[in-house]
């Protein structure tokens, strides 16, 4: 818990999945300004992109263990002047397993579950496996690793189903990616992908390349360095993006300053992503609230966010204004405590949108009653609409402590 006060009170938004997001996985950033405004956005898997060419849809619940939201200037190596979502694996466990069940039972047939299971095997194996559906959306994903050497493999049935099988290697300060992916609105392409990262005292210097063939013609091929240092007293960020998609060649940039004081966030800087038009953003942060501004050749647009959670509940929200379209999405769940270790919690989750004068949305009441790592769910989706519906269910996590040795039992006592 004193990891997600912290958390809140800094400006880099890091949301960890409740059990009420098994019914929308979206609902755990879709409240943060970047995606309010439709801001460029790029969706990353431990800071790596998940696909170079191609749609791949967001992870599953139960498949990762955090959600960051970088902006442009915070965003690693293969940020490409682009807003982050990155998506953190879950550490294998040093006992024996940890693992999860979740299912709900909608009325109108939008049924959900997950299931996971991520444990060390003979040989210094590690394996992670998840699964699950969310209204429309199938995810399964399972990753193999030993030493430096991770196979992982994914797949994702909806409107464009695909999977991806690839290994990963990561010597020292290197990583390469080579992967093989079927899409099937898109044919089959390998992919390659690598990078290199070194301190050189306060510096930071990062590189990296990486490509996309498919039917011996490349589809996407990019390049990226990215440098960081101190200067009075700031963080300075400098970064390059070169990207040649179908023959359309572009290049790009990010050069920003970055400060923190105690809990003061403030960044400044301009962007560039290939192939798009320059930007300037501000980002200014105190306590659990954000504001975000970019201005631009069509003007100025922004928002407001704010992430707080303490032992009592918690408010995720944001508003965002752009041109004439004002919208204001987030989830707030309070929690009162029951018997020696339940909790009840109740609250909303809401989506408002008011543009050209007329106001629309959506909203779902959700309840949950926890105890340890049992949750039940009982929600009523789309309150607003006619055609609401009710959903309920539960998840249920496992997990084992190392076995004890005798002596250290004895030492105990």
């Amino acid at each position: 818990m004193s990891a997600i006060i912290l958390a809140s009170m800094i400006a880099l938004p890091v949301m960890w999945p409740a059990p009420a997001d098994i019914m929308e996985t979206s609902s755990i950033y879709s409240w943060t300004c970047s995606k309010l405004l439709g801001w460029h956005t790029r969706m990353m898997r431990d800071g790596v992109p998940l696909l170079i060419w191609g749609h791949e849809p967001f992870p599953g619940w139960g498949s990762f263990e955090s959600v960051t939201i970088r902006s442009p200037l915070e965003a690693g190596l293969w940020g490409n002047g682009e807003w982050e979502i990155d998506f953190k694996s879950s550490r294998i466990p040093d006992s024996s397993y940890a693992s999860g069940i979740g299912l709900l039972e909608n009325t109108s047939f939008q049924n959900r579950y997950t299931a996971y299971l991520r444990r060390p095997l003979p040989a210094d194996l590690l394996i992670d496996f998840s699964l699950s559906r969310e209204d429309t959306l199938k995810n399964q994903r399972f990753v193999l690793g030993w030493d430096n050497i991770v196979l992982v493999g994914r797949g994702w049935q909806t409107t464009e189903d695909g999977y991806t099988l690839g290994s990963i290697w990561k010597p020292a300060n290197f990583m390469t990616r080579l992967s093989f992916v079927h899409l099937n609105a898109g044919g089959r392409q390998w992919e390659l992908l690598g990078s290199y990262s070194a301190q050189f005292g306060e510096v930071l210097f990062q590189t990296g390349a990486a490509g996309s063939l498919s039917d011996n013609e490349m589809q996407m091929v990019e390049g990226h360095m990215r440098l960081e240092f101190p200067f009075q007293g700031m963080t300075t960020i400098l970064r390059t993006d070169i990207t040649d998609s179908q023959d359309a060649f572009s290049l790009g940039g990010t050069a920003g300053l970055i400060a923190r004081y105690g809990f003061l966030d403030v960044q400044a800087g301009a962007v560039l992503p290939p192939g798009s038009d320059i930007s300037f953003i501000g980002i200014a942060g105190a306590g659990p609230a954000e504001l975000n501004l970019s201005i631009d050749s069509d003007g100025i647009e922004g928002g407001l966010q704010t992430i707080f959670t303490t032992g009592s509940g918690y408010l995720h929200s944001g508003v965002s204004l752009k041109a004439d379209t004002l919208r204001f999405a987030g989830t707030v769940m309070p929690s009162v405590g029951w018997g020696a270790s339940g909790r009840i919690h109740g609250g909303v989750t809401w989506d408002l949108l008011n543009a050209h004068d007329h106001t629309s949305g959506t909203m779902d009441l959700k309840s949950l009653f926890t105890l340890g790592n049992f949750a039940f769910i009982f929600a009523i989706e789309d309150i607003l609409d006619d055609y609401r519906s009710y959903t309920f269910g539960i998840t249920w996590i496992f997990n084992d402590k190392p076995p004890r040795r005798a002596e250290e039992e004895e030492d105990g006592n």
